[in-house]
């Protein structure tokens, strides 16, 4: 009985045990070594690379240099010049001035644009580099659709030139064939600025007539001497604005600022009518009553 006894106590729980120890196989002693490793690498890549980093910022710093990525510029050999309408190199000689040994990069192309925009002719200028040596300049230019004359402070008479936006500017360029077939504006005061004068916005509901003779009613439009206006900048108070007009072929025509189609066709009626009853020179016309006209006859052949 006392043998079985002693046999009865040797049991598991008489065996020595590490509790809380975790079992070590060789597997994971390669995992433990591994992953130690890779966080090492890991802590050593981000440092080298902050130091790599900060030591080519400071060499940047203290070794800068410029790269130019337009390619070569050299001293200005030429320039480019193109215009829709009749301004030339003669003009742009008077506008601008460029120093000898200028290189293309070295010129401010914006200053250039904005200088060639003060000349009340030029509606926009377009200023380009084109490498490796040649200055590109494309202009718009104002279309005069009337003319007016003033006297200058030397008391003598000029003659300006007024655009279809009511910008008004010396004419450069235009020949006097080209003058001669432009309608004087009358009963226009002339406000004078730093700059030049400031432009008229009447002009630009004047100019959409004026066109419009120009283009489809040439034969009418060539007689068309002397060009008015009245109240145009208050037809938004339905206050009536005029148009009149003195023409060779009669002695004043008045046009509403409504639909100018409607009244030149009025127009070219009347004056066929005329010459059929041998009418030869009208006196005023006044078209811009909406459902008719009038006129007075100056006189007969």
């Amino acid at each position: 009985m006392a043998r079985k006894t002693k046999q009865n106590d040797r049991s598991w729980k008489s065996i020595k045990q590490d509790v809380g120890k975790k079992p070590v196989t060789k597997i994971a002693l390669k995992r433990k070594l591994f992953g130690g490793i890779h966080t090492t690498g890991l802590i050593m890549s981000a440092l080298l690379i902050f130091a790599l980093l900060v030591g080519g910022i400071s060499y940047f710093n203290n070794n800068s240099f410029h790269l130019n990525l337009t390619g070569p510029s050299k001293e200005i050999g030429g320039i480019r010049f193109a215009t829709d309408g009749v301004l030339n190199k003669n003009w742009l000689r008077n506008v601008i001035s460029i120093k000898k040994g200028t290189t293309l990069m070295g010129l401010d192309i914006f200053e250039l644009k904005a200088q060639l925009e003060t000349d009340g002719q030029v509606k926009h200028a377009k200023v380009e580099r084109v490498f490796p040596k040649t200055l590109k300049i494309q202009i718009t230019e104002h279309r005069p659709v009337l003319k007016i004359a003033i006297k200058n402070k030397r008391g003598k008479n000029e003659l300006l030139l007024i655009s279809s936006s009511g910008n008004i500017y010396k004419g450069f360029g235009f020949s006097n064939t080209f003058l001669n077939t432009l309608p004087y504006l009358s009963t226009a005061r002339l406000v004078k600025t730093k700059a030049g004068y400031k432009p008229i916005p009447e002009i630009n509901e004047v100019s959409k007539l004026l066109e419009i003779a120009q283009d489809r009613y040439p034969k009418l439009y060539q007689n068309w001497k002397v060009v008015s206006y009245k109240n145009l900048n208050k037809a938004s108070m339905n206050i009536g604005g005029i148009i009149k007009v003195k023409s060779s072929k009669s002695a004043e025509i008045t046009f509403n600022n409504g639909n100018f189609e409607n009244q030149m066709n009025k127009l070219t009626g009347i004056y066929h009518e005329a010459y059929k009853r041998g009418i030869k020179k009208l006196g005023k016309i006044d078209l811009s009553l909406n459902q008719s006209a009038t006129l007075q006859v100056a006189n007969r052949k």
